[in-house]
């Protein structure tokens, strides 16, 4: 196998057991699901404290020209609902603060723990950064595809 591939490989299998780890330990911790309406204008909030942003996608920096493409689904942990509000609102600047970011990520960026940590902390940087003065906790990864 070629070098690259068994990087993909290992890259994958860090991915998969980072979303085990994240999924088992939200469902373990959650008190239960929040009720809502899931309307369409009406945001995502689970478990009372999470606000869904919508899928990203972004091409990732590489040195030999090959295309490679980063899809992100994040949640963001808020205060209560007002803060959800206000990051609907502001969704258009978060998702710009975001995808600068993402396109300057290479893919020797996101491997192992460190790497995913990496990730989580810079985005939770930009996202706090766009939503201030709200408070923002945290970021989890609900899905990341690198291909």
């Amino acid at each position: 196998m070629t070098r690259e591939l068994i990087d993909f490989r290992r890259i994958c299998t860090a991915i998969f057991v980072l979303l085990v780890i994240v999924v088992t330990g939200s469902v373990v911790t959650s008190p239960g699901w929040a009720a809502g309406s899931g309307g369409a204008s009406e945001p995502s909030i689970r478990n009372g404290c999470y606000y869904d942003l919508p899928q990203i996608t972004a091409n990732l920096r590489t040195d030999t020209g090959q295309s490679r493409f980063m899809s992100l689904h994040l949640s963001v942990c808020v205060h209560d609902e007002e803060t959800a509000h206000y990051l609907q609102r502001i969704q258009p600047r978060v998702l710009d603060s975001i995808q600068p970011f993402l396109r300057d990520t290479r893919l020797g960026d996101l491997h192992g723990a460190a790497g995913m940590y990496r990730l989580r902390n810079g985005l939770l940087t930009r996202i706090r950064a766009a939503a201030a003065p709200m408070a923002i906790d945290q970021v989890v990864f609900r899905e990341i595809l690198v291909d």
